[in-house]
């Protein structure tokens, strides 16, 4: 009897990890200019006026070591990517249209 439920719960326990770690893709922005698209820790940034395609891998940092300040990281005529603390901001250069997301 205890070989049955040690069986059902090892079982369970390897079915619930595996449900766990399935990362889909979650779309956070498509428009004309911008496709934005997050795979778990993975940010994806595709430029559809250049067909470049970024991408931003989020870290926990501790709070002494993290930036604190915004900076660009990637400055193109058609698109700019700001680092903020807590997030990113893309500003496609075509439109002046601004998307931020916090807490990646």
């Amino acid at each position: 009897m205890k070989n049955k439920i040690c069986c059902v719960l090892a079982l369970i326990m390897f079915l619930s990890l595996l449900a766990g770690c399935s990362q889909r893709e979650i779309l956070l922005l498509d428009n004309n200019n911008l496709k934005i698209t997050r795979t778990g820790a993975i940010t994806t940034i595709t430029d559809k006026n250049s067909g470049e395609v970024y991408t931003l891998h989020s870290v926990h940092k501790r709070h002494t070591e993290a930036k604190t300040e915004p900076y660009t990281a990637i400055s193109t005529s058609t698109i700019k990517i700001i680092i903020i603390p807590g997030g990113f901001q893309v500003v496609s250069g075509n439109t002046s249209y601004t998307f931020t997301k916090r807490r990646f």
